[in-house]
Protein backbone atom coordinates (compact mmCIF):
# COMPACT_ATOMS: atom_id res chain seq x y z
CA UNK A 1 0.00 0.00 0.00
CA UNK A 2 1.75 3.19 -1.23
CA UNK A 3 -0.89 5.32 0.49
CA UNK A 4 -3.39 7.91 -0.70
CA UNK A 5 -2.68 10.43 -3.46
CA UNK A 6 -2.19 13.84 -1.84
CA UNK A 7 -1.63 17.50 -2.61
CA UNK A 8 0.99 19.56 -0.77
CA UNK A 9 2.34 23.08 -0.91
CA UNK A 10 5.76 23.71 -2.36
CA UNK A 11 8.51 23.22 0.21
CA UNK A 12 6.29 21.18 2.50
CA UNK A 13 6.68 17.42 3.10
CA UNK A 14 4.39 14.42 3.36
CA UNK A 15 4.81 10.87 4.65
CA UNK A 16 4.26 8.11 2.05
CA UNK A 17 3.06 4.51 2.46
CA UNK A 18 0.13 2.75 4.07
CA UNK A 19 -0.40 1.57 7.57
CA UNK A 20 1.16 -0.92 7.10
CA UNK A 21 2.74 -0.53 3.70
CA UNK A 22 3.42 -4.30 3.44
CA UNK A 23 3.60 -7.52 5.44
CA UNK A 24 5.86 -7.74 8.43
CA UNK A 25 9.41 -8.60 7.50
CA UNK A 26 9.14 -7.08 4.00
CA UNK A 27 11.76 -4.96 2.27
CA UNK A 28 10.96 -1.73 0.37
CA UNK A 29 12.22 0.20 -2.59
CA UNK A 30 10.74 3.55 -3.60
CA UNK A 31 11.27 5.10 -6.99
CA UNK A 32 12.11 7.71 -7.93
CA UNK A 33 14.22 8.36 -4.87
CA UNK A 34 14.48 12.13 -5.49
CA UNK A 35 12.86 14.08 -2.68
CA UNK A 36 12.75 11.11 -0.30
CA UNK A 37 14.57 11.01 2.99
CA UNK A 38 14.94 7.19 2.83
CA UNK A 39 13.96 5.26 -0.34
CA UNK A 40 14.24 1.90 1.51
CA UNK A 41 11.90 2.86 4.34
CA UNK A 42 8.34 1.62 4.65
CA UNK A 43 7.08 5.17 5.22
CA UNK A 44 9.59 7.67 3.82
CA UNK A 45 9.09 11.42 4.03
CA UNK A 46 8.74 13.05 0.63
CA UNK A 47 9.68 16.64 -0.15
CA UNK A 48 9.36 16.79 -3.96
CA UNK A 49 10.12 19.96 -5.91
CA UNK A 50 7.34 19.16 -8.38
CA UNK A 51 4.36 16.81 -8.76
CA UNK A 52 5.75 13.27 -8.56
CA UNK A 53 4.32 9.72 -8.74
CA UNK A 54 6.19 7.46 -6.35
CA UNK A 55 6.14 3.61 -6.79
CA UNK A 56 6.98 1.33 -3.92
CA UNK A 57 8.12 -2.26 -4.59
CA UNK A 58 7.60 -4.61 -1.66
CA UNK A 59 9.42 -7.94 -1.33
CA UNK A 60 7.74 -10.21 1.23
CA UNK A 61 9.44 -12.68 3.53
CA UNK A 62 8.54 -15.47 1.07
CA UNK A 63 10.28 -13.50 -1.78
CA UNK A 64 6.97 -12.61 -3.33
CA UNK A 65 7.03 -9.15 -4.95
CA UNK A 66 4.27 -6.54 -5.35
CA UNK A 67 4.17 -2.80 -6.07
CA UNK A 68 1.90 0.22 -5.60
CA UNK A 69 2.01 3.87 -6.63
CA UNK A 70 1.01 7.21 -5.08
CA UNK A 71 1.00 10.68 -6.65
CA UNK A 72 2.10 13.75 -4.65
CA UNK A 73 0.79 16.85 -6.35
CA UNK A 74 2.91 19.97 -5.52
CA UNK A 75 1.04 23.26 -5.58
CA UNK A 76 3.11 26.50 -5.82
CA UNK A 77 2.49 29.17 -3.12
CA UNK A 78 0.04 31.94 -3.89
CA UNK A 79 1.42 35.14 -5.34
CA UNK A 80 1.42 38.10 -2.92
CA UNK A 81 2.34 41.79 -3.32
CA UNK A 82 1.99 44.19 -0.39
CA UNK A 83 2.62 47.21 -2.56
CA UNK A 84 5.25 49.92 -2.43
CA UNK A 85 6.66 51.52 0.69
CA UNK A 86 4.99 54.80 1.55
CA UNK A 87 5.50 57.87 3.73
CA UNK A 88 2.90 59.61 5.86
CA UNK A 89 2.92 62.63 8.14
CA UNK A 90 2.57 62.09 11.86
CA UNK A 91 -1.14 61.71 12.59
CA UNK A 92 -1.92 60.80 8.98
CA UNK A 93 -3.00 57.50 7.39
CA UNK A 94 -2.07 55.30 4.42
CA UNK A 95 -4.30 52.80 2.60
CA UNK A 96 -2.49 49.47 2.37
CA UNK A 97 -3.37 46.98 -0.38
CA UNK A 98 -2.26 43.37 -0.86
CA UNK A 99 -2.62 41.62 -4.25
CA UNK A 100 -2.95 37.83 -3.98
CA UNK A 101 -5.46 34.99 -3.91
CA UNK A 102 -6.49 33.96 -0.44
CA UNK A 103 -7.15 35.38 2.98
CA UNK A 104 -4.83 38.10 4.35
CA UNK A 105 -3.42 38.65 7.84
CA UNK A 106 -1.27 41.68 8.78
CA UNK A 107 1.22 42.09 11.60
CA UNK A 108 1.92 43.96 13.73
CA UNK A 109 -1.64 45.13 14.26
CA UNK A 110 -0.61 48.50 15.80
CA UNK A 111 -2.07 51.35 13.79
CA UNK A 112 -4.30 49.11 11.58
CA UNK A 113 -8.07 49.44 11.48
CA UNK A 114 -8.52 45.78 10.37
CA UNK A 115 -5.51 43.40 10.39
CA UNK A 116 -7.53 40.76 8.44
CA UNK A 117 -8.51 43.05 5.57
CA UNK A 118 -6.80 42.96 2.18
CA UNK A 119 -6.84 46.79 2.27
CA UNK A 120 -6.53 48.05 5.87
CA UNK A 121 -6.06 51.69 6.81
CA UNK A 122 -2.67 52.19 8.54
CA UNK A 123 -2.16 55.08 11.00
CA UNK A 124 1.08 54.24 12.88
CA UNK A 125 2.66 56.74 15.28
CA UNK A 126 6.14 55.76 14.17
CA UNK A 127 7.78 54.18 11.15
CA UNK A 128 6.50 50.58 10.93
CA UNK A 129 7.16 47.62 8.60
CA UNK A 130 4.01 45.55 8.13
CA UNK A 131 4.14 41.85 7.15
CA UNK A 132 1.10 40.46 5.27
CA UNK A 133 0.57 36.70 4.89
CA UNK A 134 -1.87 35.39 2.22
CA UNK A 135 -3.20 31.83 2.62
CA UNK A 136 -5.03 30.12 -0.29
CA UNK A 137 -7.82 27.53 -0.15
CA UNK A 138 -5.32 24.66 -0.06
CA UNK A 139 -3.57 26.16 2.95
CA UNK A 140 -0.51 27.36 1.07
CA UNK A 141 0.71 30.77 2.16
CA UNK A 142 3.15 33.49 1.12
CA UNK A 143 4.23 36.79 2.72
CA UNK A 144 5.42 40.24 1.72
CA UNK A 145 6.37 43.42 3.56
CA UNK A 146 5.60 47.10 3.19
CA UNK A 147 7.10 49.94 5.24
CA UNK A 148 5.07 52.98 6.30
CA UNK A 149 7.53 55.73 7.18
CA UNK A 150 6.25 58.38 9.60
CA UNK A 151 7.78 61.85 9.41
CA UNK A 152 7.23 64.60 11.97
CA UNK A 153 5.13 67.67 11.38
CA UNK A 154 6.76 71.05 10.89
CA UNK A 155 6.58 73.47 13.81
CA UNK A 156 4.85 76.45 12.31
CA UNK A 157 4.77 79.72 14.24
CA UNK A 158 2.65 82.67 13.22
CA UNK A 159 4.62 85.08 15.40
CA UNK A 160 3.39 87.27 18.26
CA UNK A 161 0.04 89.03 18.29
CA UNK A 162 0.18 92.48 16.74
CA UNK A 163 -1.54 95.81 17.18
CA UNK A 164 -2.20 98.47 14.55
CA UNK A 165 -3.87 101.87 14.36
CA UNK A 166 -6.96 102.02 12.11
CA UNK A 167 -5.90 102.62 8.51
CA UNK A 168 -2.31 101.44 9.05
CA UNK A 169 -0.64 98.13 8.30
CA UNK A 170 1.67 95.93 10.32
CA UNK A 171 4.01 93.12 9.12
CA UNK A 172 3.26 89.61 10.32
CA UNK A 173 5.73 86.79 9.88
CA UNK A 174 5.44 83.01 9.94
CA UNK A 175 8.28 80.50 10.23
CA UNK A 176 8.98 76.76 10.37
CA UNK A 177 7.81 75.55 6.95
CA UNK A 178 8.57 75.71 3.22
CA UNK A 179 5.36 77.27 1.93
CA UNK A 180 2.52 79.10 3.66
CA UNK A 181 -1.14 79.92 3.30
CA UNK A 182 -2.93 82.55 5.43
CA UNK A 183 -6.64 82.74 6.13
CA UNK A 184 -8.72 84.75 6.05
CA UNK A 185 -7.05 86.71 3.27
CA UNK A 186 -8.89 89.91 4.22
CA UNK A 187 -6.44 92.77 4.79
CA UNK A 188 -3.37 90.79 3.61
CA UNK A 189 -1.27 91.99 0.71
CA UNK A 190 -0.04 88.43 -0.07
CA UNK A 191 -1.76 85.50 1.70
CA UNK A 192 0.88 83.02 0.43
CA UNK A 193 3.86 85.00 1.71
CA UNK A 194 5.55 84.04 4.97
CA UNK A 195 5.59 87.73 5.95
CA UNK A 196 2.63 89.64 4.48
CA UNK A 197 1.54 93.08 5.58
CA UNK A 198 -1.79 93.08 7.44
CA UNK A 199 -4.17 96.02 7.41
CA UNK A 200 -7.51 94.67 8.62
CA UNK A 201 -10.43 97.02 9.13
CA UNK A 202 -11.16 95.41 12.50
CA UNK A 203 -9.48 93.05 14.94
CA UNK A 204 -8.78 89.79 13.07
CA UNK A 205 -7.33 86.40 14.00
CA UNK A 206 -5.25 84.99 11.15
CA UNK A 207 -4.39 81.30 10.75
CA UNK A 208 -1.28 80.32 8.82
CA UNK A 209 -0.83 76.78 7.50
CA UNK A 210 2.73 75.81 6.67
CA UNK A 211 3.80 72.88 4.47
CA UNK A 212 7.27 71.32 4.63
CA UNK A 213 9.27 69.41 1.99
CA UNK A 214 7.46 66.17 2.91
CA UNK A 215 4.07 67.73 2.37
CA UNK A 216 3.33 67.70 6.08
CA UNK A 217 1.43 70.62 7.53
CA UNK A 218 1.06 72.52 10.79
CA UNK A 219 -0.90 75.63 11.72
CA UNK A 220 -0.68 78.54 14.14
CA UNK A 221 -2.61 81.72 14.82
CA UNK A 222 -2.06 85.33 15.70
CA UNK A 223 -4.43 88.20 16.33
CA UNK A 224 -4.03 91.66 14.82
CA UNK A 225 -5.81 94.08 17.11
CA UNK A 226 -7.13 97.27 15.51
CA UNK A 227 -7.55 100.00 18.10
CA UNK A 228 -6.98 103.70 18.69
CA UNK A 229 -5.19 102.85 21.94
CA UNK A 230 -1.84 101.07 21.56
CA UNK A 231 -0.86 98.59 24.28
CA UNK A 232 0.84 100.26 27.24
CA UNK A 233 2.18 98.87 30.51
CA UNK A 234 3.93 101.11 33.01
CA UNK A 235 4.61 98.08 35.18
CA UNK A 236 3.48 97.27 38.73
CA UNK A 237 3.62 99.78 41.58
CA UNK A 238 6.92 99.48 43.43
CA UNK A 239 8.48 100.26 46.78
CA UNK A 240 12.09 101.43 46.83
CA UNK A 241 14.60 102.19 49.53
CA UNK A 242 16.05 105.67 49.45
CA UNK A 243 18.92 105.77 46.98
CA UNK A 244 18.15 102.37 45.44
CA UNK A 245 17.05 102.56 41.76
CA UNK A 246 14.12 100.51 40.44
CA UNK A 247 13.23 99.71 36.82
CA UNK A 248 9.92 101.05 35.53
CA UNK A 249 7.74 99.67 32.75
CA UNK A 250 6.37 96.32 31.72
CA UNK A 251 7.92 93.51 29.79
CA UNK A 252 7.40 94.94 27.27
CA UNK A 253 6.11 98.42 28.03
CA UNK A 254 4.55 98.54 24.55
CA UNK A 255 5.00 97.38 20.96
CA UNK A 256 8.32 97.56 19.12
CA UNK A 257 8.59 100.77 17.17
CA UNK A 258 6.65 102.80 19.73
CA UNK A 259 7.98 105.99 21.29
CA UNK A 260 7.94 106.49 25.06
CA UNK A 261 7.69 109.52 27.31
CA UNK A 262 7.76 109.37 31.12
CA UNK A 263 6.76 112.24 33.37
CA UNK A 264 7.86 113.71 35.63
CA UNK A 265 11.42 113.18 34.42
CA UNK A 266 12.92 113.79 37.85
CA UNK A 267 14.78 110.79 39.21
CA UNK A 268 14.82 108.98 35.82
CA UNK A 269 17.97 108.05 33.96
CA UNK A 270 16.18 108.26 30.57
CA UNK A 271 12.57 109.55 30.41
CA UNK A 272 12.30 108.36 26.77
CA UNK A 273 13.29 104.78 27.46
CA UNK A 274 10.82 101.89 27.52
CA UNK A 275 12.23 100.79 30.89
CA UNK A 276 14.03 103.65 32.65
CA UNK A 277 15.71 103.37 36.05
CA UNK A 278 14.02 105.51 38.68
CA UNK A 279 15.67 106.92 41.82
CA UNK A 280 13.09 109.41 43.11
CA UNK A 281 13.81 111.59 46.12
CA UNK A 282 10.27 111.10 47.36
CA UNK A 283 7.20 108.97 46.62
CA UNK A 284 6.36 109.70 42.96
CA UNK A 285 3.55 108.83 40.53
CA UNK A 286 5.04 108.38 37.06
CA UNK A 287 2.94 108.58 33.86
CA UNK A 288 3.99 106.71 30.69
CA UNK A 289 2.74 107.98 27.33
CA UNK A 290 3.17 105.59 24.37
CA UNK A 291 2.82 106.75 20.78
CA UNK A 292 2.52 104.35 17.83
CA UNK A 293 1.65 105.62 14.37
CA UNK A 294 -0.99 108.25 15.17
CA UNK A 295 -2.38 106.55 18.30
CA UNK A 296 -1.41 107.18 21.92
CA UNK A 297 -2.05 105.54 25.30
CA UNK A 298 -1.05 106.29 28.88
CA UNK A 299 -0.49 104.28 32.04
CA UNK A 300 0.79 105.11 35.52
CA UNK A 301 2.99 103.52 38.15
CA UNK A 302 3.52 104.61 41.75
CA UNK A 303 7.02 104.40 43.23
CA UNK A 304 6.75 104.60 47.02
CA UNK A 305 9.89 105.67 48.84
CA UNK A 306 10.12 103.32 51.80
CA UNK A 307 12.53 103.02 54.67
CA UNK A 308 13.53 105.34 57.49
CA UNK A 309 16.72 103.82 58.88
CA UNK A 310 19.62 106.19 59.58
CA UNK A 311 22.84 104.75 61.00
CA UNK A 312 24.70 106.75 63.68
CA UNK A 313 26.97 105.88 66.61
CA UNK A 314 29.74 107.08 68.90
CA UNK A 315 32.59 105.10 70.46
CA UNK A 316 34.13 105.39 73.90
CA UNK A 317 37.40 103.50 74.28
CA UNK A 318 38.64 102.28 77.65
CA UNK A 319 42.40 101.64 77.67
CA UNK A 320 43.66 98.45 79.25
CA UNK A 321 47.05 96.88 79.63
CA UNK A 322 46.60 94.54 76.68
CA UNK A 323 44.32 96.63 74.45
CA UNK A 324 41.24 98.77 74.22
CA UNK A 325 37.70 97.95 75.27
CA UNK A 326 35.19 99.69 73.04
CA UNK A 327 31.79 100.84 74.25
CA UNK A 328 29.44 101.79 71.41
CA UNK A 329 26.55 104.20 71.80
CA UNK A 330 24.07 103.36 69.02
CA UNK A 331 22.37 106.57 67.91
CA UNK A 332 20.64 105.05 64.84
CA UNK A 333 17.00 105.91 64.14
CA UNK A 334 14.25 103.96 62.39
CA UNK A 335 16.17 100.67 62.45
CA UNK A 336 15.19 97.25 63.77
CA UNK A 337 18.36 95.24 63.15
CA UNK A 338 22.07 96.08 63.20
CA UNK A 339 25.28 94.60 61.82
CA UNK A 340 28.63 95.86 63.11
CA UNK A 341 31.85 95.28 61.16
CA UNK A 342 34.85 96.01 63.38
CA UNK A 343 37.33 95.90 60.49
CA UNK A 344 39.36 93.09 62.06
CA UNK A 345 37.32 90.14 60.76
CA UNK A 346 34.88 90.23 63.67
CA UNK A 347 31.18 91.16 63.51
CA UNK A 348 28.29 91.68 65.88
CA UNK A 349 24.50 91.96 65.61
CA UNK A 350 24.03 93.45 69.09
CA UNK A 351 22.54 96.92 69.33
CA UNK A 352 25.47 98.21 71.44
CA UNK A 353 28.37 95.75 71.50
CA UNK A 354 31.50 96.11 73.63
CA UNK A 355 34.34 94.45 71.68
CA UNK A 356 38.08 94.40 72.39
CA UNK A 357 40.65 95.97 70.06
CA UNK A 358 44.41 95.78 69.74
CA UNK A 359 46.63 98.81 69.95
CA UNK A 360 48.33 99.89 66.74
CA UNK A 361 46.34 100.23 63.51
CA UNK A 362 43.38 102.55 63.12
CA UNK A 363 39.96 101.14 63.94
CA UNK A 364 37.61 101.20 60.91
CA UNK A 365 34.09 100.61 62.22
CA UNK A 366 31.06 100.12 59.94
CA UNK A 367 27.46 99.99 61.17
CA UNK A 368 24.64 98.82 58.86
CA UNK A 369 21.21 99.64 60.26
CA UNK A 370 18.14 98.04 58.60
CA UNK A 371 14.51 98.98 59.08
CA UNK A 372 11.36 96.84 58.98
CA UNK A 373 11.00 97.39 55.21
CA UNK A 374 14.45 95.95 54.56
CA UNK A 375 16.01 99.31 53.72
CA UNK A 376 19.50 99.88 55.08
CA UNK A 377 21.72 102.77 56.04
CA UNK A 378 25.48 102.39 56.48
CA UNK A 379 27.96 104.55 58.40
CA UNK A 380 31.73 104.01 58.58
CA UNK A 381 33.94 105.86 61.08
CA UNK A 382 37.68 105.61 61.74
CA UNK A 383 39.30 105.91 65.17
CA UNK A 384 43.04 105.92 65.98
CA UNK A 385 43.98 102.92 68.13
CA UNK A 386 47.39 104.30 69.06
CA UNK A 387 49.21 102.94 72.09
CA UNK A 388 48.35 102.73 75.77
CA UNK A 389 50.06 106.06 76.45
CA UNK A 390 47.82 107.78 73.89
CA UNK A 391 44.76 106.85 75.91
CA UNK A 392 46.05 106.99 79.47
CA UNK A 393 45.87 110.10 81.72
CA UNK A 394 47.55 109.39 85.08
CA UNK A 395 47.58 111.68 88.14
CA UNK A 396 49.76 110.80 91.14
CA UNK A 397 48.74 112.54 94.42
CA UNK A 398 51.49 114.03 96.62
CA UNK A 399 49.86 113.58 100.01
CA UNK A 400 47.58 111.11 101.78
CA UNK A 401 46.27 110.64 105.31
CA UNK A 402 45.85 106.97 106.30
CA UNK A 403 44.09 107.74 109.61
CA UNK A 404 41.01 105.56 109.02
CA UNK A 405 38.53 108.41 108.59
CA UNK A 406 37.53 107.11 105.16
CA UNK A 407 38.97 110.13 103.36
CA UNK A 408 42.23 109.95 101.45
CA UNK A 409 43.24 106.85 103.40
CA UNK A 410 45.00 105.20 100.40
CA UNK A 411 47.78 106.26 98.10
CA UNK A 412 47.11 105.19 94.49
CA UNK A 413 47.29 106.57 90.99
CA UNK A 414 44.24 108.35 89.63
CA UNK A 415 43.36 107.22 86.05
CA UNK A 416 40.41 106.44 83.77
CA UNK A 417 42.19 103.32 82.49
CA UNK A 418 41.56 99.73 83.52
CA UNK A 419 45.20 98.84 84.07
CA UNK A 420 44.87 95.43 85.68
CA UNK A 421 48.24 93.79 86.22
CA UNK A 422 50.57 96.00 84.16
CA UNK A 423 51.41 98.56 86.90
CA UNK A 424 54.28 98.17 89.37
CA UNK A 425 54.62 100.53 92.35
CA UNK A 426 57.46 100.87 94.89
CA UNK A 427 57.53 103.13 98.01
CA UNK A 428 60.84 104.19 99.66
CA UNK A 429 61.55 106.13 102.86
CA UNK A 430 63.92 109.06 102.96
CA UNK A 431 66.88 106.76 103.50
CA UNK A 432 66.10 104.78 100.31
CA UNK A 433 64.69 101.79 102.10
CA UNK A 434 61.76 100.03 100.37
CA UNK A 435 58.75 100.05 102.65
CA UNK A 436 56.09 98.84 100.16
CA UNK A 437 55.83 97.30 96.75
CA UNK A 438 52.96 96.27 94.43
CA UNK A 439 53.61 94.22 91.32
CA UNK A 440 50.38 94.11 89.26
CA UNK A 441 46.75 94.31 90.40
CA UNK A 442 47.03 95.88 93.91
CA UNK A 443 48.32 99.38 93.23
CA UNK A 444 47.32 101.03 96.50
CA UNK A 445 49.39 101.74 99.66
CA UNK A 446 47.58 101.97 102.96
CA UNK A 447 50.52 103.57 104.83
CA UNK A 448 51.82 100.39 106.46
CA UNK A 449 55.21 98.73 106.19
CA UNK A 450 55.99 95.21 105.07
CA UNK A 451 55.64 94.20 108.73
CA UNK A 452 52.09 95.61 108.83
CA UNK A 453 53.03 98.48 111.15
CA UNK A 454 51.96 102.06 110.52
CA UNK A 455 54.64 103.98 108.69
CA UNK A 456 55.84 107.09 110.44
CA UNK A 457 54.63 110.50 109.31
CA UNK A 458 56.97 112.09 106.86
CA UNK A 459 58.20 112.26 103.30
CA UNK A 460 58.31 109.14 101.08
CA UNK A 461 59.30 108.54 97.50
CA UNK A 462 57.49 106.47 94.87
CA UNK A 463 58.41 104.81 91.58
CA UNK A 464 55.48 103.70 89.31
CA UNK A 465 56.03 101.78 86.08
CA UNK A 466 53.16 101.42 83.58
CA UNK A 467 53.92 99.40 80.42
CA UNK A 468 57.32 101.03 80.09
CA UNK A 469 56.18 104.47 81.28
CA UNK A 470 57.88 105.52 84.51
CA UNK A 471 56.53 108.00 87.06
CA UNK A 472 58.65 109.15 90.08
CA UNK A 473 58.03 111.65 92.86
CA UNK A 474 57.62 112.42 96.53
CA UNK A 475 54.56 112.22 98.74
CA UNK A 476 53.70 113.26 102.24
CA UNK A 477 52.21 110.77 104.69
CA UNK A 478 50.17 112.67 107.26
CA UNK A 479 47.85 111.48 109.99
Amino acid sequence: DAGQDTTICLLTDVQLGGNPTGPSGSSYSWAPSAGLDDAAAANPVALPAATTTYTVTVTGPNSCVDSSSVTVTVVPPPSVDAGSDTTICLGGSAQLMVIGNGSAEWSPIAGLDDPFSSSPLASPQQTTTYLVTVTDSIGCSASDEVTVSVVGLPTVQAGPDQWVCPGFDVPIEASGALSYSWSPITGLDDPTSPNPNASPASTTTYTVTGTDANGCQDSDQLTVTVNDDPPVDAGPDQSACSGDPVMLGGSPSSLPGSTFSWSPASGLDDPNSANPMASPGQTTLYTLTVTNDTCTSTDQVLVTLAGSAEAAFTLRMEPRCDGLRGYFNNLSTGATTYVWDFGNGEFSEEAEPSPYFDYGNDLVITLTATDAQGCSSTLTQTYPAGELSDHTDITVPNVFTPNGDGRNDLFTIITDASLGGCVDMFIFNRWGQKVFESIGNNITWDGRTFAGEQATVGTYFYTITLNGMKYEGALQLMR
